[in-house]
């Protein structure tokens, strides 16, 4: 291999031609020293070119794998905080009856219109059923857009045939609710409790509805 080269007159080399493609500059010289000088020159090139494609290449690949990190985690910071949390029931009624847990996932929603002095009011009339048992079904009723505590009427537990509700009079047991979202086609909220007939008591515990109707 020729490492050096010493005491060459450059004035003696004479260029016959230069060509420039896509890949190299190519100097075409015309005495068997310069062909000398060619070779070197060309084989240097190309391997400043080699090592210049190979830089740009690892770069690129080190670029792109940092664009598609950085894409990842901005699309899954961006799902977090766009997303609302599943809500613990779909269509139902979810509630712990003296303790043991129900599903009332069968609903029936009635709306009836009317006027309060000229104002048009809907009333929804609420009627869930337990798919496991269809002798036991919670009604109430709301109004369409109330929402906060208390919103809920006439509410009503049947098992068996019996109508277990709210009592009336003072030291009765009571029914607390609060509605959260009552809006076009979805009500949602909570309730807690106990309902009485004939003097029998059933506690109601960790109660949620969320019902979407046409």
């Amino acid at each position: 291999m020729i490492k050096e080269f010493r005491n060459i007159d450059l004035r003696l080399i004479h260029v016959e031609r230069i060509k420039i493609d896509e890949q190299n500059l190519k100097v075409f010289l015309g005495n068997p020293i310069a062909r000398i000088l060619r070779f070197i020159h060309n084989f240097i090139t190309i391997n400043n070119l080699n090592k210049i494609v190979m830089k740009k290449t690892i770069l690129f690949m080190l670029a792109s794998l940092l664009i598609v990190t950085l894409c990842n985690c901005s699309s899954s910071n961006n799902d977090s905080d766009s997303v609302p949390p599943t809500p613990t029931v779909t269509k139902g009624v979810s509630v712990k009856i003296d303790g043991v847990q129900k599903i009332f996932s069968q609903v029936e929603i009635t709306q009836q219109p009317w006027e309060d002095n000229g104002v048009p009011k809907v009333d929804l009339h609420v009627k869930a059923i337990n798919p496991d048992d269809d002798t036991e079904i919670i009604y109430f009723g709301i109004g369409k857009g109330d929402i906060g505590e208390d919103q809920l009427w006439a509410f009503v537990y049947e098992k068996g045939g019996t109508q277990y509700s709210v009592g009336e009079d003072e030291g009765d047991p009571k029914l607390f609710n609060a509605t959260t979202i009552n809006i076009e086609k979805r009500i949602a909220g909570t309730f807690s409790g106990a309902v009485m007939a004939n003097e029998v008591n059933h506690v109601l515990s960790d109660g949620i509805f969320d019902i979407t109707y046409d």
